[in-house]
């Protein structure tokens, strides 16, 4: 991931998302590979030590820090499907607020299951399929792509908005 890129991580229910994003952060063990950030690795860090580096992620399923505003929730650099049971102009309202923080700079590694959404928005994106990446590239690459159109994308491709 490069600076001020949104990568987006797909993947059904189960693929390993949330756990690569909860690895990432140093709250579960890493097995199996490196995770680097800025040519170090992170892999012997604990979780506070990976937060003051300048990582840290706003989790899924409202799991949200209560005193922070929704912004402030969002500028956390790794977003675990942040528009998880939203109703669609909060959706809308949430990928605005993700595209200014981006547009500022700021890193984003986007888990999301509104793949149409999130290849909207990304540079680059993942596909995971049981903890394994089974398909990457530019986000383009990936919304022109026959397999992924009809597993995620309801077999249509998107324009970038």
């Amino acid at each position: 991931m490069n600076q001020g890129q949104i990568v987006a991580v797909l993947g059904a229910n189960g693929a390993g998302k949330s756990t690569l994003l909860n690895a990432i952060c140093g709250l579960l063990p890493v097995t199996q590979g490196e995770i680097q950030y800025k040519g170090e690795s992170m892999c012997q860090h604990h979780a506070f030590e990976i937060v003051l580096k300048g990582i840290s992620q706003s989790p899924e399923g409202r799991k949200v820090f209560a005193t922070l505003t929704v912004e402030e929730n969002l500028n956390l650099l790794l977003l675990d499907e942040p528009s998880l049971g939203l109703a669609p102009i909060l959706v809308k309202q949430i990928f605005d607020i993700i595209r200014g923080i981006n547009q500022l700079g700021v890193s984003i590694l986007l888990v999301e299951q509104n793949a149409k959404r999130a290849l909207a928005l990304a540079t680059r994106g993942y596909v995971l399929e049981t903890g394994l990446i089974s398909t990457s590239g530019s986000a383009a690459e990936l919304r022109s792509d026959k397999k992924i159109q009809e597993a995620y994308l309801g077999g249509a491709a998107i324009k970038r908005r």
